[in-house]
């Protein structure tokens, strides 16, 4: 249970109630919406769209959109939600896919508990397809079940793969939701054909020698968005991890360049003790561990931390404390609290949108967050007023985490997916 923070005696006890209730007015908001899903097919008429190349300083940027709300690129988003026993505010969902075009999204859907979502009336509602329950361990390998997805939608889309369409493969959890419209987060994430990683600090990859050549494996956070190539290459090569560590690299740079090489993640050490699977087998997968040109090239490390896009809003309470953050204390998010970071961001190689997005929030007078316990575990919102809900929308991301099931969260549609 989580260890709510500035929330009344009177709140607490209305949790439930209010779970409740906020399902049973998002059951009744997306009933009367006219959700169109049709099939991707649709989309193999519209071709030869112009792409753009991201500039290299995004984060401090804000995000583009199509010139109307009713004008896509050729492109299919899937919405790949990792689950346990239902769908979160169903309302929302429904609000912003309700934006969508026909053919232009795909929701897909793998839940721990798979009877309790083959139940979820708004789960059918939405169209989100439910996959057959696999191996999967929190903590240990939520890959599997990212990968299982996955290779179920190459399948239906392959047609497309061979018209050229772009397609985005986003790893979505329980606690997410969209902030921006959907014609916004259509528009961004078919603009350029590369996939979108959230690489963390090189301070938190570990570094080790193999073969005499120092390597590293790039830490990342799990909430990515992979193009139809990546996520091949991460559904055509990954078993279920049931140890840890218990799954292989592959070195195919360098002096393995024409010859790769498999070896045990055990044998290449961690950079910090919390790294989970699925913060470093999509990138790993993708393009493999790095080869550094000696332990200490931290140069190399940085320059690909400074090439990252992150796509989904979290934060971390050591992030927001000491309250002073509102009087321009600094400090990394993202879990990018060491030194070196730190100096990154004052010598303004990294744009630290993330900790602006926070100060904004932090002036929202009916924000109310709660915190799991146990180990670097993230903000989760409980409540946010329209202060914090324009802060989200103005932000640079496009989707946040993490929200509460039974969240106060009035006027989101209005203000967050407006158009």
């Amino acid at each position: 249970s989580a260890a709510l923070t500035n929330l009344p005696p009177p709140l607490r006890r209305q949790r439930r109630p209010l779970m409740a209730a906020t399902r049973l007015q998002a059951s009744l908001v997306v009933v009367f919406l006219f959700l169109v899903t049709s099939p991707a097919a649709a989309l193999r008429t519209q071709q030869g769209a112009e792409q753009h190349a991201e500039p290299a300083d995004w984060q401090g940027q804000r995000v583009a959109g199509p010139a109307s709300s009713r004008t896509l690129r050729p492109g299919l988003l899937h919405f790949m939600f990792l689950l346990r026993d239902q769908l979160q505010h169903p309302g929302i969902w429904g609000k912003f896919w309700s934006q969508a075009l026909p053919g232009s999204y795909m929701a897909w859907a793998h839940c721990t508990n798979h009877h309790a979502c083959e139940n979820d009336y708004m789960m059918s509602l939405l169209k989100v397809r439910l996959v057959p329950t696999v191996f999967s361990m929190h903590g240990g390998d939520l890959v599997t079940p990212f990968a299982h997805m996955i290779r179920l939608a190459l399948a239906e889309t392959r047609q497309l793969a061979a018209d050229g369409v772009v397609e985005k493969f986003l790893v979505v959890g329980d606690t997410t939701l969209p902030i921006k419209p959907f014609p916004v987060v259509h528009w961004d994430q078919t603009a350029r054909p590369e996939s979108d990683i959230c690489i963390s600090s090189p301070q938190q990859w570990g570094v080790s020698t193999y073969e005499g050549v120092p390597v590293t494996i790039v830490k990342h956070h799990q909430w990515v968005s992979l193009n139809r190539h990546d996520a091949k290459a991460l559904a055509d090569d990954w078993e279920p991890v049931r140890t840890p560590r218990g799954w292989n690299v592959t070195l195919r740079t360098g002096k393995w360049a024409a010859k790769p090489v498999r070896v045990p993640r055990a044998h290449l050490k961690v950079g910090v003790p919390w790294t989970a699977t699925d913060e470093e087998a999509m990138y790993e997968r993708a393009f493999g561990p790095m080869i550094l040109k000696s332990v200490n090239d931290t140069k190399s490390m940085f320059d690909l931390f400074n090439t990252r896009r992150c796509i989904t809003y979290v934060d971390w309470p050591a992030n927001v404390y000491p309250q002073n953050l509102l009087d321009g204390h600094e400090q990394a998010s993202l879990l990018q609290t060491d030194a070196a970071v730190k100096a990154a961001v004052a010598a303004g190689l990294f744009y630290n949108v993330t900790n602006e997005v926070t100060k904004e929030l932090l002036k929202d007078d009916n924000f109310k967050y709660s915190i799991a316990r146990g180990v670097k575990h993230p903000i989760q919102f409980e409540k946010l007023g329209s202060a914090g809900l324009r802060a989200l929308r103005a932000s640079r991301y496009l989707l946040a985490r993490k929200f509460s099931s039974c969240a106060h969260l009035p006027n989101f549609t209005e203000i967050v997916l407006g158009e």
